[in-house]
């Protein structure tokens, strides 16, 4: 895991330096208030509960030239959960459109992407009419993904100056 990950266990006082840092909230007890709506419209859209979702954890993941995030998933506090990020900021180099399909001589535009994985196939199965079980999301700024925290998930590194920064956070249902 080479990610430059800053993670705070207590919610609120993550939520307090992120006011800080991001003074359009009036105070940390908004941004969780914010946070929690999005996991709780999340359950009520997709699966078409009526739960609460409450943020057990929340912190910064800083990622540099080469940095990544290897395949995971996520524990949380209750039986069900979940767990999502939002793009903070992007490096300028995966700001480019690869029209050819190629990043740095490599076949499948992956620098920086994430990989959200929920199933087992592999992408030749696809040629045989299955459905695909994975995606890659190019990283743009306020850009949020949420899903379950069982989803493994991984970051491709990427190549050129800047940083990659997220915000992260799960959900105990």
């Amino acid at each position: 895991f080479t990610s430059r990950k800053h993670h705070w266990p207590v919610v609120s006082s993550l939520l307090k330096n992120l006011n800080e840092e991001f003074s359009v909230f009036d105070n940390a007890t908004e941004i969780e208030t914010i946070l929690n709506g999005i996991g709780s419209a999340y359950l009520q859209q997709a699966y078409k509960r009526k739960s609460i979702a409450q943020v057990a954890d929340i912190w910064t993941n800083h990622a540099y030239a080469g940095d990544y995030n290897p395949l995971h998933d996520h524990n949380a506090a209750t039986q069900g959960g979940l767990s999502g990020f939002i793009w903070l900021k992007t490096p300028d180099s995966l700001k480019v459109e690869h029209k050819d399909g190629y990043m740095n001589g490599a076949s499948g535009v992956s620098d920086g992407t994430t990989q959200l994985i929920w199933g087992l196939r592999q992408r030749q199965d696809i040629d045989s009419l299955y459905c695909p079980t994975e995606r890659y999301y190019i990283p743009e700024e306020g850009v949020m993904l949420v899903f379950p925290n069982w989803m493994k998930h991984q970051v491709m590194p990427f190549y050129g100056e800047g940083e990659r920064r997220s915000l992260a956070m799960n959900w105990a249902i």
